[in-house]
């Protein structure tokens, strides 16, 4: 049974998928309503309207799903995987999840990182974490603003927040102003903080399309 969460007025799939012996290719659009739906009628491959419960369904293989508005319909996906496919993206994750990770951290998320983070909570390619899911941006965070330790190996950390890393030690960060949309490298060997991109589209689209984790080098 293909079941649908929280279904809006529409949406698009993310990937191709069969379902009753149709082929419904990614991209198709999705019409529905409710708090629960599953497709109910196929008119066409490219258009499948969603109504009612959770009913009916036969998919021959596992489908990922993304919903969004109309304005929004998975807009952070869609940049990424026309960059490059080999990427893995997390789940969709609650806002309220993000509303406990400013308050942990005290740090207002940037809003285009929020809005990656409800669609894709997580972005690996190749070896790197170019965005890190909430409980990892957490997690590494406290340790790098409370570690007694990284005291006496660093220079103070105050004002980055970091988000990813490149799968070698050195991690990306935002500033803690919230007219700055910049992103920042933080260098491990030799503990050294530059610029390398003007936002967040513009840092996926600069890694993702190197083919390489070491293309701010």
């Amino acid at each position: 049974m293909i079941s649908v969460p929280a279904v809006p007025t529409a949406g698009r799939a993310i990937a191709s998928f069969s379902l009753a012996g149709t082929t419904i290719g990614a991209g198709a659009l999705l019409l529905g309503r409710g708090d629960r739906s599953v497709v109910s009628d196929i008119s066409s491959p490219d258009v499948l309207r969603l109504d009612g419960p959770p009913s009916l369904s036969t998919a021959s293989s596992a489908a990922e799903w993304f919903f969004a508005s109309d304005r929004e319909c998975g807009m952070w996906r869609e940049r990424v995987l026309a960059v490059t496919g080999e990427v893995e993206l997390g789940a969709p994750v609650a806002s309220e999840q993000i509303d406990r990770l400013e308050g942990a951290l005290g740090w207002q998320v940037p809003a285009e990182l929020r809005s990656f983070l409800l669609e894709c909570n997580g972005l690996t390619a190749w070896s790197a974490e170019y965005v890190w899911p909430t409980g990892r941006i957490l997690e590494i965070n406290n340790q790098f603003n409370g570690s007694a330790e990284f005291e006496t190996l660093y220079l103070p950390f105050d004002g980055l927040r970091f988000f990813g890393d490149n799968g070698g030690g050195d991690q990306f960060a935002f500033v803690d102003r919230a007219e700055r949309s910049d992103i920042f490298v933080w260098e491990h060997e030799d503990d050294s903080r530059r610029w390398v991109a003007n936002d967040l589209g513009d840092f996926l689209d600069r890694a993702l399309s190197s083919g390489g984790v070491d293309w701010y080098l």
